[in-house]
């Protein structure tokens, strides 16, 4: 049985676990240097990324945490603070479909 104290416990750490979630779901954020064109590689699964942002340095590679079955859905933007229009993204994977890196272009 649910006493009163647990019950008012429960209710307030609903919002906390929808926001959580909600985080959770939000597309990643991948952020080039302002002034970068060219060439763009990710390495998925990576133990030397973080999830995000997704950091691209000046060679135009980066590394993520991210582990993922696929990526269709990500926000590009300059290290300025520009949005960038999401350009199309090949996704590199393994024999069995899960995604270990992409790469696209930046113009």
């Amino acid at each position: 049985m649910i006493t009163k104290p647990r019950y008012r416990l429960l209710l307030l750490s609903i919002p906390l676990l929808v926001a959580a979630g909600a985080a959770c779901a939000s597309d990643p954020e991948i952020v080039v240097l302002s002034n970068f064109h060219g060439q763009v590689h990710i390495a998925f699964c990576s133990d030397r990324g973080s999830s995000t942002p997704i950091l691209i340095d000046q060679t135009g590679q980066g590394n993520s945490a991210l582990c993922q079955k696929s990526l269709t859905k990500f926000a590009l933007k300059r290290a300025n603070g520009e949005s960038l229009a999401a350009p199309e993204m090949q996704l590199v994977t393994t024999g069995d479909g899960i995604v270990v890196g992409a790469n696209f272009s930046v113009k």
